[in-house]
């Protein structure tokens, strides 16, 4: 149990990004990561383009700049180290989602744990 503490300590500047604003940062320093193309289900890019964490910002970004809908939502959610960004439109008919999910390490997005989803 002794070596339970430093590890705890060890973690504790990732597990404690705790805000949106400290995730969001850490990802925005991510911006030139490629998601995996096997884990790569947006049209974000024409097809054949790769797409990278700051795609996915930037689409994220134009989407908020749009007039909001009653139906349109956005989340960030962390679950120890791994979080999923997301947004879109929860409509009964024609909804649709865009999902990043991410693995946070001590040096900031682990690029093998990217997966961008598209939800018709």
């Amino acid at each position: 149990m002794k070596n339970f503490v430093p590890l705890l300590l060890f973690l504790l500047p990732v597990v404690a990004v705790g805000s949106e604003y400290d995730t969001l940062r850490l990802l925005a320093r991510s911006a030139g990561l490629s998601v995996p193309t096997k884990n790569n289900h947006c049209e974000i890019n024409e097809p054949g383009k790769k797409t990278t964490v700051g795609d996915f910002l930037a689409a994220f970004g134009a989407w908020s700049l749009q007039e909001r809908k009653k139906t349109d939502f956005s989340s960030l959610e962390c679950e120890a180290l791994h979080c999923t960004l997301s947004f879109g439109a929860a409509k009964e008919i024609e909804g649709w989602g865009r999902i990043l999910k991410f693995t946070l390490t001590k040096q900031g997005v682990d690029q093998s744990s990217l997966e961008c989803i598209d939800v018709p």
